[in-house]
């Protein structure tokens, strides 16, 4: 059975296979169902994904739309700025913020 299964997949690329591993992790789709066609499947992954933060975030919504290259420059990067502008609004939102030390950074709003 082992020797037919390795003869069945002699042309199969394995690095196909093993992107195929790591996108059935990231998505919870069987890395089978992936395989016969990794590089849709990844197009269409990255969109639904990018589409989700988008819809989850007004910060980012916003900066995609205020230029048309913005897209272009950071569609690849929506995961990391997802993050960053959560960690932001999480220290605007502390106790300290507004009146400790960041506030002398900050220009004032008056």
């Amino acid at each position: 059975m082992a020797k037919t299964a390795n003869v069945a997949v002699l042309d199969d690329d394995p690095e196909q296979a093993a992107r195929s591993l790591e996108l059935e992790e990231a998505s919870g789709v069987p890395a089978t169902a992936i395989f016969g066609d990794v590089d849709t499947f990844e197009r269409q992954h990255k969109a639904a994904m990018g589409s989700s933060i988008i819809a989850d975030n007004v910060h980012i919504a916003d900066y995609l739309n205020s230029h048309p290259m913005a897209p272009r420059l950071s569609h690849d990067d929506l995961g990391q700025l997802d993050e960053a502008s959560r960690a932001m609004s999480n220290m605007e939102e502390s106790p300290g913020f507004r009146n400790g030390w960041m506030m002398t950074l900050l220009p004032n709003p008056s």
